[in-house]
């Protein structure tokens, strides 16, 4: 067990949006396996959903090595990598998925 903190800040009330459930779940679970993954032992993992006009923001970030800047841009690229080991991510570790709100 890698004894990982995580937390998740909402916001209170309902957030109606019109986004394909599957594909959310999918980019969601995507980003959180790659936080728990490249966490170290004792890290800790922070999930954020804001409303921020008609845009909903998901956000998870965690305090493991992350990505270098020349990666980052490519980062949701299908099958983007870095050519360093410890950085083999499919995802960016700290992302941001958009929706819009209905």
């Amino acid at each position: 067990m890698r004894q990982q903190t995580f937390t998740l800040q909402m916001p209170d009330g309902t957030l109606r949006i019109e986004v394909d459930p599957v594909r959310l779940a999918q980019a969601v679970t995507n980003l959180l396996h790659n936080a728990v993954k490249y966490t170290p032992t004792g890290g800790n993992i922070r999930m954020t959903v804001q409303a921020d006009g008609i845009d909903l923001i998901i956000s998870v970030r965690d305090n493991g090595l992350g990505i270098s800047g020349g990666l980052l841009p490519h980062a949701f690229e299908l099958f983007a990598r870095s050519s360093r080991t410890i950085e083999r991510l499919l995802l960016a570790q700290v992302a941001w998925a958009w929706a819009s709100l209905s």
